[in-house]
């Protein structure tokens, strides 16, 4: 079961399952994880040489080769690819399965010219710097068209729409952009995830 000393939550794509580790100023060198079918185990590294192990039984069977993580300074996305595009009811299966051999990711390992190990079951070699570069672009595209669109809203518009706006984005965690001050006033505005994907409170 997930270790149950980080906080930490996830929500689902179609393709994807992103767990978010609650885990402030840490780099790449703290961090590494190791990907199995139907096991997940990460490790962070302290200041003080000790270590914080988090590890997961996936609901359902993950593509080792295809997974990923990024370390920022506010947290720890780990990325794994479903095997099977369904959606999962839960992060975590009940029963832990037999352990079957891992990708195992170090940043330092992660690059053109020297690829990690891959299990027997898999030959295709993947360029992570390549699928990492590509994640990045997609979510500053992202960020920047959201940022592009609600600079053109605001702009010229009268202090009611403004207040509006920024109440909206800033209580529903990004989700919700509203110019409607009449209803965003009444009270606290809820998380409305995109189609498609789940949100999930922490879990302590």
């Amino acid at each position: 079961m997930a270790s149950t000393c980080i906080r930490h939550d996830f929500y689902q794509t179609d393709a994807f399952v992103v767990i978010t580790l609650m885990v402030k100023n840490k780099s790449d060198a703290d961090f590494e994880a190791e990907f199995q079918t139907d096991f997940v185990r990460t490790t962070i590294k302290n200041e003080d040489g000790s270590e914080i192990e988090f590890s997961v039984v996936p609901c359902h069977p993950i593509k080792p080769e295809q997974c990923s993580f990024k370390v920022t300074k506010t947290k720890i996305e780990v990325k794994l690819k479903k095997a099977e595009g369904i959606h999962w009811n839960t992060l975590e299966r009940k029963e832990e399965s037999a352990v079957k051999p891992a990708v195992i990711m170090k940043s330092s390992d992660i690059s053109v010219e020297e690829q990690p190990a891959y299990p027997t079951s898999s030959k295709k070699k993947v360029d992570w710097s390549r699928v990492e570069a590509e994640a990045d672009k997609e979510e500053e595209e992202g960020e920047a068209a959201i940022e592009k669109l609600f600079q053109k809203i605001y702009k010229d518009n009268p202090d009611d729409v403004k207040r509006a706006m920024m109440k909206s984005f800033a209580e529903s965690g990004g989700t919700v952009l509203s110019t409607n001050w009449a209803d965003v006033q009444k009270g606290k505005v809820e998380v409305k995830p995109p189609d498609g994907m789940e949100f999930r409170k922490w879990e302590q």
